[in-house]
């Protein structure tokens, strides 16, 4: 027995989710910056009566703002163009730029109010500094305290905007590779469906059946749904239990009679949705290892959907095939487990078991 991921989550409608996901930034965004900005109220001195009435309150409140404005210019601009692009001389020299802006500005409006001196004949001095930091010589040490006490918040900041900028890149490559190794697996499922289904069909002309017009007709809305539905990310589960019939009754009337074969779907509600053609390389399977007209042959298929849990489980006696058959038939089983694991990860439990001349696949998955 073959067990992969066994642990199981619900998935949602992407669309929806990355709506929602959108919402959800904008609003922590929000809520980190009108936390940010609290900061210096936060960490004023315990005389609240003044603590809106000192201008240092607002200056210190300003430059907070500038830091925020800092952390979305580094993480929109100075990162994704000079850090990513290698220009590691240009960032540095840019980062640095900001921050002597960042600190050099409320200072500048502090000193052009005197507020130093200010603060000084209130306070004592702001942060302990000695007297002569405020007299007419000492604007470039009270300048030089200043920055001080502002670089740990700015580098934070820093820091924070370019982890932020790294992980969200890696995630966004993660999706690319995902995307295109998806629309390279999908090309060639489709192949595969036309060759088996398109033998399906010069079975029944070469008979000269009177279904083969029907399988025909059966054969395009098939291939309307591959055309129409295999793009996307997922499709009501209705229209892929729809494409699943199809493919039975083309099936059935190939090999009539000599195929013993019981289908049974219950629990189906509207609403749902799955990764489309995630699950016809199963049935492709058994009916390639399972059908042999002249041997005893046996398909049972179940389809169940219990809450937001579906269970597939298909099981089929092993008849004699010819080598070329299997090799076609490993190629859908492959690419359905990689799609499995590219868009059910941790999401998904499959158990493949081949047992006393009888092959079973139970897939169970957690859909919308």
């Amino acid at each position: 027995m073959v067990l992969n991921n066994f642990q199981l989550h619900p998935v949602g409608g992407w669309g929806q989710m990355e709506k929602k996901n959108k919402i959800t930034q904008v609003l922590l965004h929000v809520l980190a910056c009108l936390a940010f900005l609290c900061l210096p109220i936060l960490t004023a001195p315990p005389d609240l009566d003044n603590v809106f009435s000192d201008w240092q309150t607002y200056r210190e409140i300003f430059t907070f703002a500038l830091i925020i404005i800092f952390f979305y210019v580094n993480y929109y601009y100075l990162i994704p163009h000079y850090y990513f692009n290698k220009k590691y001389v240009a960032f540095a020299l840019s980062v640095l730029v900001c921050f002597i802006v960042v600190t050099a500005i409320p200072n500048s409006i502090s000193i052009s109010k005197n507020e130093h001196r200010e603060h000084f004949h209130a306070h004592g001095g702001p942060f302990g500094e000695h007297p002569h930091m405020h007299s007419h010589h000492g604007i470039i040490p009270f300048l030089f305290v200043r920055v001080l006490h502002h670089l740990v918040e700015f580098m934070t900041i820093f820091f924070l905007s370019l982890m932020m900028k790294i992980n969200t890149r890696y995630k966004t490559v993660q999706k690319e590779k995902v995307t295109s190794e998806l629309s390279y697996l999908k090309a060639q499922i489709n192949p595969h469906f036309l060759f088996n289904t398109l033998n399906s069909i010069y079975s029944l002309a070469v008979k000269k059946s009177e279904k083969t017009p029907d399988a025909i007709v059966a054969l395009s809305g098939m291939m309307r749904y591959v055309l129409n539905e295999a793009n996307n990310d997922l499709v009501p589960l209705e229209k892929e239990l729809d494409y699943i019939r199809s493919y039975i009754d083309l099936q059935t009337n190939r090999f009539g009679n000599t195929l013993d074969l019981s289908l049974n779907i219950s629990g189906i509600e509207p609403g749902f949705e799955i990764a489309p053609l995630i699950l016809i390389s199963f049935i492709e399977n058994a009916f390639k290892y399972g059908v042999n007209p002249e041997e005893s042959s046996k398909i049972s298929i179940e389809i169940n959907l219990h809450g937001n849990e579906l269970m597939f489980r298909i099981s089929n006696n092993i008849v004699s095939v010819h080598s070329d058959d299997v090799e076609q038939t490993g190629i859908g089983i492959e690419n359905t487990q990689a799609r499995l694991q590219l868009l059910y990860p941790a999401r998904y439990n499959i158990a493949i078991t081949d047992h006393d001349n009888e092959y079973t696949v139970l897939l169970i998955l957690k859909l919308k």
